[in-house]
């Protein structure tokens, strides 16, 4: 959304703007404009609108607006929903998951597709708009891989229903700074299914309890662990809550469990060693 007041653009302007903004980096583009009847952008009485069916399923899985003031929606539906891949790993496949690598390529091609848009629109490139990411549908997602040359351990499942991510930016600002504001994005969606998965396996380190204890253990021990820590912090040390040092606190949640993991391991093995001697 464009923050100056009094800005207007009539309906070809805005067809236009979306036409020249595409982004062809991808097959099924972020703010695609199709001709065909049916998929092809028509007009509201506040701007266009696009309804689009890439995958036959009968529901509106890529809708976007552009609205007369300059604001922009789109809402698409996880690819990860849709795309059934055949893996040849033995552990399968989530029924219920998010492929971290594509949401990384998607959550890059919004910033790109919101700065070529306003240029388009002939906004200049250092007037600041708003810009939010939000990653709904979340709770019991399962975090994986689109392909199986990727290594992703199973087990990281996600009980938060939805994460926002909301700035101020400017065009120059999201092309300068592009690698950085992916990660900030993704961290924030991504630390929503480490810490408790490996804390699990400290606290209750048999193989005793079945995937949907450790989920619900998983889920409630990066909840209750990462807020803790946070405040704790805040409140002892005055470290203020911002994204960076969110970020901190979870690798150090993360890294510190794991490295116990590891010595316990290495110790166990060292005993088991010494009994067979």
């Amino acid at each position: 959304m464009i923050q100056r007041e009094k800005l207007e653009w009539n309906q070809h302007e805005l067809l236009a703007a979306a036409q020249r903004a595409e982004l062809r980096n991808t097959g099924w583009p972020i703010g695609l404009v199709l001709q065909r009847p049916g998929f092809a952008p028509v007009p509201t009485p506040d701007g266009i609108e696009a309804r689009l069916s890439r995958y036959g399923s009968g529901r509106d899985e890529d809708v976007w607006y552009f609205h007369k003031d300059g604001s922009y929606y789109v809402s698409r539906l996880f690819e990860e929903d849709f795309e059934t891949l055949q893996f040849t790993s033995s552990e399968g496949h989530p029924e219920r998951c998010i492929w971290f690598d594509v949401r990384i390529w998607r959550i890059a091609e919004v910033f790109l597709h919101s700065a070529a848009l306003y240029r388009e629109l002939g906004i200049p490139p250092e007037e600041p708009y708003a810009l939010a990411v939000n990653h709904r549908g979340l709770e019991a997602r399962e975090f994986y891989k689109s392909t199986p040359r990727r290594v992703v351990y199973r087990g990281k499942i996600c009980y938060s229903p939805m994460v926002t991510w909301t700035r101020e930016v400017t065009q120059d600002y999201l092309i300068s700074n592009l690698k950085s504001l992916v990660g900030e994005v993704a961290s924030g969606l991504f630390v929503l299914f480490v810490p408790g998965f490996i804390w699990g396996y400290v606290f209750f380190p048999g193989r005793n309890i079945d995937w949907i204890e450790r989920v619900a253990i998983s889920i409630g021990l990066s909840i209750a662990m990462v807020t803790l820590c946070v405040l704790c912090l805040n409140w002892l040390f005055e470290m203020k809550i911002t994204l960076l040092n969110l970020s901190l606190t979870v690798c150090g949640l993360t890294v510190i469990p794991g490295a116990y993991i590891l010595f316990r391991k290495f110790l166990r093995r060292k005993q088991v060693s010494n009994e067979a001697k």
